[in-house]
């Protein structure tokens, strides 16, 4: 009997420490929550996506690293620590600056007659 129940310890424990979750929020540089956001953990190739709300859950464990990434906003990266584990963190994603093409006007301007 006691070994079955040390059994069912060290199981539990294992269990336990190996389904670990970290959630959050992912949010743009106007507070507003960003969807489609891919989550992606460095250590176990484990891959989450933000959902309307940019709401997310992911498995992972402490010190491992927790990518962002979304197109248009720059890549962040956040190692995950045990209060982590514990409630929810949020992430401020940042807009890539872009480069346009020089645009020329061809146009000549209108030329309006004064009033008379």
């Amino acid at each position: 009997m006691k070994l079955r129940f040390t059994l069912f310890l060290i199981l539990s424990a294992l269990f336990h420490i190996s389904a670990q979750t970290v959630s959050g929020v992912v949010f743009g540089e106007e507070r507003n929550p960003l969807s489609a956001v891919l989550i992606f953990n460095m250590n176990t190739e484990k891959r989450a996506y933000t959902n309307s709300q940019g709401e997310f859950t992911i498995y992972a464990l402490p010190d491992q690293e927790l990518r962002f990434v979304r197109k248009g906003f720059e890549r962040i990266s956040k190692t995950v620590k045990q209060s982590d584990l514990i409630t929810p963190f949020t992430m401020t994603l940042t807009r890539n600056a872009e480069e346009i093409e020089e645009v020329k006007i061809t146009a000549s301007p209108i030329k309006i007659k004064k009033d008379t």
